[in-house]
C-alpha cells in the first residue's frame, strides 16, 4: 500500500510543503506542492498543520493537504493496478489540479 508524509524543508518562513510518495522499495517520489507555512505552525515528525489558536487557517491548510493524499493515492492505485507508469508527473498534475479548481 502507499503511503504520502508531508514535511517542510528548512527553516525559512514562509517553507514550502513538500510530499513523499512511498510504495515499496520501488516507487520514492518527492514533489513540492504550492503550499506555503510558516515552520513554526508545522509539525515535521507528525507531518500536520499544529493545531494552535495562532494560526486562523490551520483547518483550510490541513483539509488541502487530506483533499491531496485522498486523491494522489486514489489515482496511484487506479494507476498502479493497471500497470501505468508511475512518475512525478503523477503528483504534479494532481497537485495542480487541487490549487486550480479553488
Amino acid at each position: 500500500m502507499a503511503t504520502i508524509k508531508y514535511f517542510t524543508k528548512g527553516a525559512g518562513n514562509p517553507s514550502t510543503i513538500h510530499l513523499r510518495l512511498v510504495h515499496g522499495r520501488k516507487i520514492d517520489l518527492t514533489k513540492s506542492t504550492q503550499l506555503l507555512i510558516d515552520p513554526k505552525y508545522w509539525n515535521n515528525k507528525k507531518g500536520l498543520v499544529k493545531q494552535i489558536a495562532d494560526f486562523p487557517d490551520k483547518v483550510n491548510v490541513q483539509n488541502d493537504l487530506n483533499d491531496l493524499r485522498n486523491h494522489i493515492l486514489n489515482v496511484f492505485n487506479e494507476s498502479y493496478t493497471s500497470g501505468q507508469l508511475i512518475n512525478s508527473h503523477l503528483v504534479k498534475k494532481y497537485n495542480r489540479w487541487l490549487f486550480q479548481s479553488k
